[in-house]
């Protein structure tokens, strides 16, 4: 999507000798008066901005990756995302930050992520009595038989790009009803080009080995799917959605539920990715925290400031505007009542 819109790419690439040992894309976007730079994605800006780095490459690397962005064209480079206590992390923190998003509260700057550690059970029903209480796997199971009632029940991942693109674009049409139903906007789910980029990844990959859609159909209709990321150690959840007419029978949990049992078998964890959502606390083992950095480059850079101050000073005078109306509002009713009232008597 940036280079549809032709803006600037840059990839640093630091190397160690002649081996390629880390590499980082960004987009280069102009914001008001400021060059910002943040990490290439797939256009949601929900994925994990952090570098690839080879295993085994020792802390050396992280000076010379902070180098490299200070060369990057801008004033500004913004890395959300950022869990707290990594690598990462301190070595950010070794820059010029925005001081005005530090000011911010700390559940303001970022948000919880959430992740099930399935590597660290032996066997799937080992992690089912020891996570899961038995409230729950006593619920899950009799949905699952009345889903049974009503149809053959198949789960399973799309493995040809044809079949990966209709289940892409039931996702999305699904999430953009969901978001509509809470007046919810989401760029995002609103452009056409998503379906187009993963159908097109789709086509790249051997979805044999690196499948990126799973299903849980009812006689062949899907009922509950998700856009996923399989990775060598993490099968992390993009973007999961189910068919509300079915929500009676908890097929997102289902859905999920067998998500895991594949991922146990290959021996991998599973990455809910950050931004809290109420059935991320049933089943996560593991919890964090993330937050964005804003790395001053220049000082020009440091407009970022006023633009926060002025964004903060709108957001105080909204919320001191609704506590004033709702503070008004029983008064006034109660005075309204009261030369009612007086209207009413015979004079």
């Amino acid at each position: 999507m940036a280079f549809e819109q032709r803006l600037p790419v840059r990839v640093l690439l630091i190397r160690e000798g002649r081996e390629l040992v880390a590499l980082w894309p960004f987009v280069i976007e102009r914001r008001a008066l400021l060059r910002v730079a943040r990490r290439l994605t797939c256009g949601a800006r929900e994925e994990y901005g952090q570098p690839l780095v080879k295993q085994g490459v020792g802390d050396d690397i992280w000076p010379a990756i902070m180098t490299a962005l200070k060369r990057l064209d801008a004033d500004l480079v913004e890395v959300s995302r950022v869990a707290n206590g990594t690598r990462l992390q301190a070595a950010l923190d070794t820059a010029p930050q925005s001081r005005a998003h530090r000011l911010l509260p700390s559940s303001k700057r970022g948000h919880p992520g959430y992740a099930i550690g399935l590597r660290g059970f032996a066997s799937f029903v080992e992690f089912e009595n020891e996570s899961l209480s038995s409230r729950f796997r006593q619920v899950l199971r009799k949905c699952r038989r009345r889903l049974e009632q009503l149809g053959r029940v198949e789960s399973g991942w799309c493995d040809t790009p044809e079949e990966t693109r209709r289940m892409i674009s039931w996702i999305i049409e699904q999430k953009r009803a969901w978001a509509a139903a809470r007046s919810i906007e989401n760029e995002y789910l609103e452009d056409d080009r998503i379906v187009a980029f993963f159908s097109g990844l789709a086509q790249r990959l051997d979805l044999s080995k690196t499948p990126l859609v799973a299903f849980l159909t009812v006689d062949g209709v899907p009922v509950a799917a998700s856009l996923n990321m399989v990775g060598g150690q993490t099968l992390e959840g993009c973007v999961t959605t189910y068919d509300p007419a079915f929500g009676e029978y908890s097929v997102g949990s289902l859905h999920l539920y067998e998500l895991l049992k594949w991922a146990h078998a290959r021996g991998l964890d599973f990455d809910f990715r950050p931004v809290h959502v109420d059935y991320k606390e049933r089943w996560a083992t593991h919890r964090t925290w993330h937050e964005t950095r804003e790395l001053v480059v220049t000082a020009r850079g440091r407009l970022v400031d006023v633009a926060h101050l002025h964004s903060y000073a709108q957001r105080g005078a909204r919320k001191l505007l609704r506590e004033t109306v709702r503070r008004i509002r029983p008064a006034a009713k109660a005075a309204n009542a009261a030369n009612a009232a007086k209207v009413a008597q015979p004079g």
